[in-house]
């Protein structure tokens, strides 16, 4: 649940509440340590087991805990796969329908984007593909087929995970989108700064250094006025983050230009999204992006890669532009979003409000999760 880790913890903590006004009582079980900040301070029903080995994240506690409790449970959710926990909520249900033949579960799996054939063909991945294509055949297609149904947050999401490995035949497939919350109470100051956003995981399929890259050029063009690049998110001291730092080292109108920040939180995170003049998230690949539906409900347009899966919503609903996920493309891009005038550019941040309002209200997002509970077909 450490939201440092990416969307799936946040987007689990955005539509809790919302499930509780539908009075769905849901509680979240996690191997972190019960003595981490994100848990204490939580105001969700938390289990924290404190307990993972290897980098499969093994748990002995966690297949006890499902053994004992499940029972207890109309339906369990699992967020993501590849790790241990996928693992043992297929192994604890077959058990308990093994020895208990009244045992009923729904048992529905969020990949989150860990289907999608970036992480199969990326050169810097070759070692983890080829395990992935083993782990699949032996034991992941196992966990996906057999599970009540797959939730999907795009329908890009879906269709690149229908063609990634052969032997996926999961029950049934949704297509939900995803609930994000934002403050009503945080609005854009006149007299904040003029600026582009990044905010996300320093981690190279982000394309932060594409994002610096298409900036440099920018700067060398007198002609072109470019506002400031504010990027902010967890792992600036990784390999990765330190390697960015070094892209500014010595170049000094980028030094000026550009600013790298550690991960913020709460209204300073949300204050900084609202002043913003447009979000950039140029990932080489991205399932959803939870930065983009928070930019969009502060009203603030989105420039996306194609390879973000819901960058189809933004484009035909006017809210921003999207493009391949080159240096050129997003030269091109930001060129184009620097020439819309004043009426065009207050459009589309309208259109970003009404996209989000559309697709990604938390309340109408847990409607419409607790409605593939009354499905047929269970696991």
């Amino acid at each position: 649940m450490d939201p440092k880790t990416g969307g799936p913890p946040n987007g689990i903590n955005y539509i809790t509440p919302f499930f509780n006004e539908l009075n769905v009582e849901t509680t979240i079980v996690c191997l972190d340590n019960v003595d981490e900040l994100f848990i204490k301070n939580s105001q969700n029903i938390i289990i924290a087991l404190a307990e993972k080995k290897t980098s499969w994240q093994y748990s002995k506690k966690l297949f006890h805990w499902l053994i004992n409790n499940l029972k207890d449970y109309d339906v369990v959710i699992v967020h993501g796969i590849w790790i241990y926990h996928s693992f043992a909520v297929t192994k604890a249900i077959k058990a308990l329908r093994k020895f208990k033949p009244n045992f009923q579960i729904k048992h529905f799996i969020y990949p989150h984007g860990m289907l999608d054939s970036y992480f199969q063909t990326e050169k810097k991945r070759l070692i983890k593909s080829i395990r992935n294509y083993f782990y699949w055949h032996i034991f992941e297609s196992n966990n996906i087929n057999n599970a009540t149904g797959i939730i999907y947050t795009s329908n890009g999401e879906m269709e690149i995970a229908s063609k990634t490995f052969s032997n996926y035949n999961p029950k049934q497939i949704f297509n939900l989108g995803y609930g994000v919350a934002v403050p009503n109470d945080i609005y854009k100051q006149n007299e904040a700064s003029d600026y582009f956003l990044f905010l996300g995981r320093f981690d190279h399929k982000k394309g932060i250094d594409t994002i610096i890259h298409a900036f440099h050029y920018l700067l060398l063009n007198d002609h072109i006025k470019l506002p400031k690049l504010i990027i902010v998110g967890p792992g600036l001291n990784s390999e990765y983050g330190k390697y960015i730092q070094s892209l500014l080292k010595g170049i000094n109108h980028l030094k000026h230009s550009i600013e790298l920040r550690d991960m913020v939180m709460g209204n300073e995170k949300w204050q900084l999204i609202a002043n913003a003049k447009a979000m950039i998230l140029w990932s080489h690949q991205e399932n959803f992006g939870i930065s983009v539906a928070e930019s969009l409900g502060m009203g603030v347009p989105v420039l996306l890669s194609k390879q973000v899966n819901i960058w189809n919503e933004i484009v035909l609903n006017h809210a921003g532009f999207a493009d391949n996920d080159t240096v050129e493309k997003l030269i091109e891009t930001i060129i184009k979003f620097n020439k819309i005038s004043i009426s065009e550019y207050e459009l589309m941040c309208l259109n970003a409000k009404k996209t989000y309002e559309e697709f990604y209200r938390p309340g109408k997002y847990a409607n419409r999760l607790k409605g593939i509970f009354d499905t047929k077909n269970e696991s």
